[in-house]
């Protein structure tokens, strides 16, 4: 095909181009059999295939948009559950002097964060598999 603009199934270039070139963009596509192909079947398989690509595409972007907003309210969910603690942990440490609660604090403070870890990923995983099967329904 010399032109860098693509061919839209739903113009009619398609159908006004001669077998010849027909079976040249049928053979770039990798559309299998196009040179026994008639010109109505290449025209019909050119379509379809550009159809299911389009399709495709728009199933990619709409992933692509709920991975996004996934993203954001993990993020969301991590400020909310790690900034009271921390301003909590901060205070207790203030009051104490101790090093002895200095360290639990510390401890705690690890056993939290793996735990919200954990949760995040759980959720993630559950959310990821929701979409991923929703969209292979589709």
């Amino acid at each position: 095909m010399t032109t860098t603009e693509p061919v839209r199934s739903s113009s009619p270039e398609l159908s006004s181009m001669t077998l010849p070139k027909l079976k040249e963009v049928a053979s770039q596509l990798g559309i299998e059999g196009a040179a026994k192909l008639k010109k109505d079947d290449l025209v019909t398989a050119i379509a379809d295939l550009q159809y299911q690509t389009a399709k495709q595409l728009r199933q990619n972007a709409k992933l692509a948009v709920k991975r996004v907003m996934l993203r954001r309210a993990i993020a969301i969910i991590r400020i909310q559950i790690t900034h009271p603690m921390r301003a909590m942990m901060k205070k207790i440490h203030q009051r104490t002097h101790h090093r002895v609660m200095s360290a639990a604090m510390t401890a705690m403070t690890v056993v939290v964060a793996t735990v919200v870890v954990i949760a995040t990923v759980v959720v993630i995983v559950a959310i990821v598999n929701a979409a991923t099967a929703k969209s292979a329904n589709q």
